[in-house]
């Protein structure tokens, strides 16, 4: 990916994860830094030459700019500054009894 134009976020604009793990709180999340336009430029890529919007957040161990993605399928979606988590922490629950779910069976 190529990034073309990168665009400050809302301040307390969040990235929300499954957190899959031992945790007592379902949710992990992460502050958006900013916006990055995107082009998809890796050979073989199914929609290479496409254009998206990534959010970017701070990875905690060496404070760079990562991509959001969603490799592990635990990305939740953005939250927007002043949104109330019920939904997402709800989402969350949902997300996480499906994948153990998944595991027991």
């Amino acid at each position: 990916m190529r990034v073309i134009q990168i665009i400050p976020a809302a301040p307390g604009t969040k990235a929300a994860w499954c957190s899959l793990g031992e945790t007592d709180d379902p949710l992990w999340m992460s502050d958006v830094i900013c916006w990055a336009v995107v082009v998809e430029e890796r050979p073989g890529a199914v929609k290479q030459g496409s254009t998206s919007v990534m959010g970017m957040v701070a990875t905690p161990e060496d404070v760079t700019l990562t991509y959001v993605n969603d490799a592990d399928g635990n990305f939740l979606g953005y939250i927007q500054p002043g949104e109330g988590l019920k939904f997402w922490r709800g989402k969350a629950i949902k997300q996480r009894s499906e994948a153990s779910e998944k595991e027991a069976g």
